[in-house]
């Protein structure tokens, strides 16, 4: 979900005793991850970064649409025929889920999984399908309609086309597992990117982040100071498809079928990358006031909505309580 931010510079920091900083980036979650990382000693950097990644590394097992052998992959081909008990990282996910999609309405659906695949993004060639195709489609999508004993953490689909794909709140899951982790081997301060969703612990790694300007890329539309938690945006900036019906992208609106319209970008910071990252999925889809006003009703959660048209204006929309800077 997670595109458009930058990294504006480093905060001056008052004197503290001195840390050892280390940093690495790897290709996983088929974006690239960089992990910054504070500690009392190199060896605990080094360890901190390492269990961030393997932290990365495992939540990948769980939630790749993209690897049969993963625990998705399992419950996608299984949950029609018979109850499936999930793994605590796969029941944390469904339950944010469950929440976010209760209150968007809808908007956020992790069952949107045969739509993508209607729809031909799995693909180099994406074709809009037919609206019957569509309506059949929905059929099989709707995360209320799913089965779940959340006592016993067993699942069950009541269609056999039913499938998951938690893109829009895994990579953020990621983030938070992997500075739990980096904590453990002792990090004082941490800073995770995974394809562009952020998160930030200890006040060393503060960052101020520079919000994506479709116009001008070198220059920030604006910049959100990130002092703890985590940004996510969601946004379509490519050109992706175009047909006779007009332009479209990549993020669909679960409860149409339809592509949603394509000319913005949400950013969403929250206390935890998971929230961060569902929240601005659902407010995508919702559109400016909708999505800004589930954001807004969120606790401790703020929005930044960028809008722009085809004659190149641009408009931006925030929560009453983000703080900006100006670039």
């Amino acid at each position: 979900t997670a595109a458009g931010l930058s990294l504006a510079g480093d905060f001056p920091l008052p004197d503290q005793p001195a840390m050892v900083h280390h940093q690495e980036a790897r290709f996983m979650m088929g974006t690239l991850a960089r992990i910054e990382t504070w500690a009392p000693s190199l060896e605990k950097a080094e360890a901190a970064v390492q269990a961030g990644f393997q932290a990365l590394a495992q939540m990948d097992s769980v939630f790749s649409t993209w690897r049969s052998d993963s625990e998705i992959s399992a419950i996608n081909a299984t949950a029609f025929h018979k109850s499936v008990g999930v793994s605590k990282a796969f029941a944390q996910v469904l339950i944010t889920s469950l929440k976010v999609h209760g209150a968007s309405d809808g908007a956020f659906d992790p069952t949107v999984l045969p739509l993508v695949q209607l729809w031909g993004f799995r693909s180099d060639n994406p074709i809009r399908p037919s609206q019957v195709e569509i309506e059949t489609c929905l059929q099989a999508v709707g995360l209320n309609r799913i089965h779940w004993d959340a006592s016993s953490a067993q699942l069950t689909f009541p269609s056999q086309k039913m499938q998951f794909d938690f893109g829009g709140v895994a990579k953020g899951y990621a983030l938070d597992q992997g500075a739990a982790a980096m904590q453990k081997q002792g990090a004082v301060a941490g800073f995770l990117d995974l394809g562009g969703g952020l998160l930030v612990f200890g006040h060393q790694a503060q960052q101020r982040v520079g919000i994506f300007n479709p116009r001008d890329e070198t220059n920030p539309l604006a910049i959100l100071p990130l002092n703890s938690g985590a940004l996510a945006t969601s946004g379509q900036y490519e050109r992706n498809h175009q047909d006779e019906q007009g332009k479209w992208g990549h993020i669909l609106d679960p409860r149409t079928g339809q592509p949603c319209p394509f000319n913005g970008s949400v950013t969403v910071k929250a206390p935890n990358a998971m929230l961060a990252d569902a929240l601005a999925t659902a407010a995508y889809v919702l559109g400016p006031i909708k999505g800004l006003a589930l954001v807004e009703g969120w606790p401790l959660c703020e929005g930044l909505w960028v809008e722009w048209s085809d004659e190149g204006s641009i408009k931006t929309q925030s929560t009453s309580g983000l703080k900006i800077d100006n670039p």
